[in-house]
C-alpha cells in the first residue's frame, strides 16, 4: 500500500469520526428535534459507522435496537424492565428482546 493511499484513508477515517460526533451531539438534544428526525440521525450514525468499520459509542448502542436499528423511545416504541439483575430492553416495532447485566452497587460501611 502507498503512502498517499494510507492519507487518503486515515483523512476519510477522521471525517467519518467528525461526522460521527456531529450525529450524536445532534441525538443528545430530544427537546430540539422531532422524534422522526432523531431517528434519522441514529440510522445515519449506524451506517456511518458500519461503512467506515468504527465502533458505536456506548450511549448510542443501549439506545437503539440491534435488529431493526430504532431509535429506542421508552414508553413509546420500547419497554424497559429491570429483573434478576438484568435490564430488559423490548422492542415494540421488532418485539426483539436484549438483556444487559448490570451489578447494583453494594454500599461497604467501614467499622
Amino acid at each position: 500500500m502507498g503512502r498517499r493511499s494510507r492519507l487518503n484513508r486515515d483523512k476519510r477515517k477522521g471525517h467519518a469520526i467528525w461526522s460521527q460526533t456531529q450525529l450524536l451531539s445532534l441525538l443528545k438534544n430530544p427537546s430540539q428535534f422531532t422524534p422522526e428526525q432523531r431517528s434519522r440521525f441514529a440510522l445515519h450514525l449506524v451506517k456511518v459507522s458500519r461503512r467506515h468499520r468504527i465502533r458505536l459509542p456506548s450511549e448510542v448502542r443501549e439506545i437503539m435496537c440491534r435488529t431493526c436499528n430504532t431509535l429506542l423511545r421508552y414508553g413509546e416504541n420500547a419497554t424497559i424492565r429491570f429483573r434478576n439483575g438484568h435490564k430488559i430492553q423490548t422492542c415494540h416495532s421488532c418485539t426483539s428482546v436484549r438483556r444487559i447485566p448490570y451489578r447494583q452497587h453494594s454500599q461497604k460501611v467501614k467499622a
